[in-house]
C-alpha cells in the first residue's frame, strides 16, 4: 500500500470517528440560568435524555457527608446598606471533589439566633470512582437583611459570633 493510500485510509477513518462521536455529545442550551456557574445541558436524543435524568439524583437520594472547617475560617460580614445585608463567608474542605457543598440557613428565632447547617452531599450511585483528596471551597452565604437588634450566628451547632445593628 502506498503512502498516499495509507494516508487517505487513516484520514477517512478519523473523519468517520469524529462524525460518529458528534451524535453523542451534549450541548449547552440557549437558556440563561440565574446562577452564573451553572451550565445547562440538553441531550441530542431520547436515549441521552433518559440517561441524563437517571444519573442526576435528587437531594433525597444523595448521601450526606461532612465538611471540614475551622471556626476562625468563618466570618460574618455586614454590607453597608439599609437595611443591613449580612453575609457569612465560609472556607473549608469537602471530603472529595465529587461531594457538593450544601448550606441551609434559618430565619432568626425569638432570641435572635441564626442557625446555619453546612454539610456535603455525594451521589452513592456514581458510575465512576472519585479521587480521594480534599477539595477546598470558599462560599459566601447571604443570611438576609436586618434592621435592628443583636443577632448570634451558629454554624453546625458552634457559636461563631454575633453582630449588632442600631
Amino acid at each position: 500500500m502506498s503512502r498516499l493510500t495509507r494516508s487517505m485510509v487513516i484520514l477517512t477513518l478519523m473523519t468517520s470517528l469524529l462524525v460518529a462521536c458528534k451524535g453523542s455529545t451534549l450541548e449547552p442550551t440557549d437558556q440563561v440560568s440565574d446562577d452564573p456557574n451553572t451550565v445547562e445541558l440538553i441531550p441530542n436524543n431520547e436515549q441521552q435524555a433518559s440517561r441524563l435524568i437517571e444519573s442526576t439524583p435528587s437531594s433525597e437520594e444523595m448521601l450526606r457527608g461532612p465538611v471540614f472547617m475551622e471556626s476562625d475560617s468563618i466570618q460574618i460580614l455586614l454590607l453597608e446598606s439599609y437595611p443591613a445585608q449580612v453575609i457569612l463567608e465560609l472556607e473549608g474542605f469537602l471530603p472529595t471533589p465529587c461531594h457538593k457543598l450544601q448550606v441551609d440557613t434559618s430565619e432568626p428565632e425569638d432570641q435572635n439566633n441564626i442557625y446555619v447547617e453546612v454539610y456535603s452531599l455525594d451521589n452513592p450511585n456514581r458510575e465512576v470512582d472519585c479521587i480521594q483528596r480534599l477539595e477546598p471551597f470558599e462560599e459566601n452565604v447571604d443570611l438576609g437583611t436586618f434592621e435592628e437588634g443583636t443577632f448570634t450566628v451558629w454554624v453546625n451547632d458552634e457559636r461563631i459570633g454575633e453582630f449588632s445593628l442600631p
